[in-house]
């Protein structure tokens, strides 16, 4: 094997290195393997490169980050940075990143989330094939994204967003050099008034639901601002009557769309539906679902929102209302009766209190009563 191997032109520039450190450098890239690593004592390092202190330079290649030290029960074996990096992007597929990735995902993320990144990675396989990582340019990917916008905007930039996450994820793990979405741009998405909900069109929209679970959850949407999801996982040892407040947190089988812990007052029109289905007997635990199908099994998020949309259409009101209006709802309603836009942000458990501002729209009656105000100059 031969004792000398090519050294990256960044290596040679860097004036913190002796020449020294650069023989150890060469003679470990020599004897490193297809990965980048190589296990050689330091007696016949020192041998090979006649360096006598073979330590001190391995100390400042480590530091310096272009060496690594693994220490094992055979010993101390020694990586080459930039050589592991090259084999790790040269293996890493779209379909085997997206099995890792995904993985990631499902241990510290919602499952909605961790559903999107499958979807979007699916989407990614079908366009390009199982390419490498560091084969997808941002030519590819405005090609894709070109393509899928025409057909479904806001799919198109949730798989966008979801993409463009997974690939800073792969850059930390050096499985390629720089963010290919980082040069992409995305047309941008039309924006509309969020649609929401009064409290006499709630009234409607429980009148035609059958279902008294189905009713609560409706309600507990309209007065705590809460996603269905969050909503779904609620349980008993969440809901603290006696202080009036639910606490919206992270568990062992679900996780908040932040990753955030928050707390939500309960008002008097919660208070008595949140009592009435307390349990009226011992054997019920804390951990028990609120609004589940049964004590352990919960209703999905499908399912209600299907249920809610027939309500709607049953009560005669807008097509365009979903169950996510109900979210928009509370915040107008808050927003529009004078409440701090920080409150609202904190309630909603935004991360910025620029998604709140979203909700922040006025009704047509705000408007003409805002111009009525003016006066006529004569």
């Amino acid at each position: 094997m031969p004792d000398t191997a090519i050294i990256p032109l960044k290596v040679l520039l860097d004036d913190r290195l002796s020449q020294a450190d650069l023989k150890v450098y060469g003679i470990l890239c020599s004897h490193a393997n297809t990965r980048g690593r190589c296990s050689i004592m330091r007696e016949q390092l020192e041998t090979n490169s006649h360096v006598r202190c073979a330590g001190q330079a391995i100390s400042k290649l480590v530091k310096f980050g272009y060496l690594n030290l693994e220490k094992g029960t055979a010993g101390t074996t020694f990586r080459i940075v930039e050589q592991s990096n090259e084999a790790q992007q040269r293996q890493q597929t779209i379909s085997t990143f997206a099995v890792e990735y995904v993985s990631y995902l499902s241990k510290t993320h919602s499952p909605k989330y961790t559903r999107d990144a499958e979807r979007a990675f699916h989407k990614l396989l079908d366009f390009a094939g199982d390419i490498t990582l560091n084969q997808i340019t941002p030519v590819k990917l405005e090609t894709f994204f070109a393509d899928s916008f025409k057909r479904a905007q806001f799919e198109t930039a949730r798989n966008y967003r979801t993409l463009k996450a997974a690939f800073n994820h792969a850059v930390e793990h050096n499985y390629i050099s720089e963010n290919p979405l980082k040069k992409v741009k995305l047309p941008k998405l039309p924006k509309g008034i969020p649609s929401f909900i009064t409290e006499i069109e709630l009234a409607r929209i429980i009148t035609a639901t059958a279902n008294t679970t189905l009713k609560d959850i409706f309600l507990c949407g309209f007065n705590t601002g809460m996603r269905l999801s969050e909503i779904l996982e609620l349980r008993l040892n969440a809901v603290n009557l006696s202080e009036r407040t639910i606490t919206v947190s992270n568990t062992d089988t679900f996780t908040t769309k932040n990753k955030k812990e928050r707390v939500i007052p309960i008002n008097d029109t919660l208070y008595e539906m949140l009592d009435r289905r307390k349990p009226k007997v011992l054997h019920i635990e804390g951990s028990d679902l609120v609004f589940g199908k049964t004590r352990f099994v919960p209703y999905t998020v499908n399912y209600v929102s299907r249920k809610f949309k027939e309500a709607v259409r049953a009560a005669g009101l807008n097509s365009r209302l979903h169950f996510h209006s109900l979210r928009h709802s509370f915040a107008s309603v808050l927003l529009q009766r004078g409440v701090s836009i920080k409150v609202v942000q904190s309630l909603l458990g935004h991360s910025s209190v620029s998604t709140t501002l979203l909700y922040l729209h006025v009704l047509r009656g705000d408007l003409v009563d805002a111009v009525n105000k003016l006066k006529s100059v004569s």
